[in-house]
């Protein structure tokens, strides 16, 4: 049933309506977070045959690879840097970090909420959108393996964690891009 339900009950005030009224939608948020657990959107991504999930708010934005020029004496993970939209990216490779075999064949980058430097991860795909359990997002480790409701296996990446083991230092993901 949707669209506006009026109440009357002339034996009753505004005041003692709103109050009912209070109180049936505290009843409807609590069945509401009883009928399961929190969940957090994360995009699923391919490295390989392994799939990997960065939370949604660690990213702002995911675009095909372009042409990216390497830097001398760069950590072995860097790529090397790309310019998008006027703004200077480091690209990185996590592939080593994450204990996956370099396939060498990314097509697709997912850029980094994450400023000073801007950062990037080079990826082999996309997979899209899907939500997890918002727990499945804490721990320790840089990756914590779950089965989501879609089915497989998903390695959720933790990306502060990823980005200071690929810079060699600890970094912050920032909540604005």
């Amino acid at each position: 049933m949707s669209g506006v339900l009026d109440i009357v009950d002339d034996r009753l005030s505004d005041v003692a309506i709103a109050a009912e009224l209070a109180r049936r939608q505290e009843r409807l948020a609590a069945v509401a977070g009883a009928t399961g657990p929190a969940t957090r959107a994360v995009l699923a991504w391919w490295l390989g045959e392994r799939r990997f999930a960065t939370p949604l708010e660690d990213l702002y934005a995911v675009a095909g690879a372009g042409a990216v020029t390497a830097v001398p004496g760069a950590p072995a993970a860097m790529i090397g840097v790309f310019a998008r939209r006027g703004v200077i990216h480091s690209l990185f490779d996590p592939a080593a970090a994450l204990g996956v075999p370099a396939s060498g064949t990314g097509g697709t980058i997912l850029l980094l909420r994450q400023d000073k430097p801007r950062l990037a991860i080079r990826v082999d795909r996309a997979d899209g959108v899907i939500d997890v359990a918002a727990d499945a997002l804490s721990g320790d480790g840089l990756a914590r393996i779950i089965v989501p409701a879609d089915g497989g296996t998903v390695s959720i990446v933790d990306t502060a964690r990823l980005i200071g083991h690929l810079t060699g230092q600890p970094i912050s993901v920032s909540p604005e891009g």
